[in-house]
């Protein structure tokens, strides 16, 4: 059987609602302590191997936080006071958007379609506020979603067979990683909060 029809029936298993279990990035699928969607389906598609069904999960999962980050992003657009962080915003939407085009071809690549699943919400503080209010707060959230972002994509790194994917990951590990050092010294010079948000930074790669 060659690779291509192995994907193929790969993508055919997947889209079968099997006894009902959740399949990967699924609203109902559980994460892992990574983050990841648990990818409750492995036994419906056994000719990829673990490395694609691990970059099977990224993408998934990544596709779904950057969904949500361009939703807050939105709202930058819309409500921030300093021009710098409505920069910001607008190139994270733009850059956002092409990455999730990226990896949705990706996974149409390896014969898979993108499957929503569970995301953090928005921080409940941004729809009422304005000001300064309203930009500490989307700083805060902004800072820990992309430090999480970060830290998932630094997973990827050892782990990708795909050098499209591991490339791609790098790319956003490091787009991430400067976003989340520039929104805390913003934290720090706008509203002196400047003792760090959320999680340890992860490493450049």
């Amino acid at each position: 059987m060659t690779r291509h029809v192995r994907l193929r029936l790969a993508a055919f298993l997947l889209a079968l609602p099997v006894l009902g279990i959740g399949c990967i990035g699924s609203p109902f699928a559980p994460t892992t302590s990574s983050g990841l969607a648990v990818d409750s389906t492995a036994f419906l598609h056994p000719f990829l191997t673990p490395s694609q069904k691990f970059e099977i999960q990224y993408l998934n999962t990544m596709i779904d936080r950057y969904t949500a980050d361009i939703a807050v992003a939105r709202l930058g657009q819309e409500k921030a006071v300093h021009r710098a962080l409505d920069s910001l915003s607008t190139a994270l939407v733009d850059s956002e958007s092409a990455a999730i085009d990226t990896m949705t071809a990706m996974l149409a690549r390896l014969g898979v379609a993108h499957r929503p699943g569970a995301v953090a919400g928005m921080d409940t503080r941004l729809a009422g506020s304005t000001g300064a209010a309203f930009e500490t707060a989307i700083l805060e959230d902004m800072v820990r979603r992309q430090t999480a972002n970060a830290a998932l994509s630094q997973q990827v790194l050892p782990r990708a067979s795909d050098r499209g994917i591991s490339a791609l990951a790098r790319h956003n590990l490091n787009a991430e990683n400067a976003r989340v050092a520039l929104m805390q010294s913003w934290l720090c010079e706008w509203y002196g909060q400047c003792g760090g948000v959320g999680f340890p930074l992860p490493g450049r790669s």
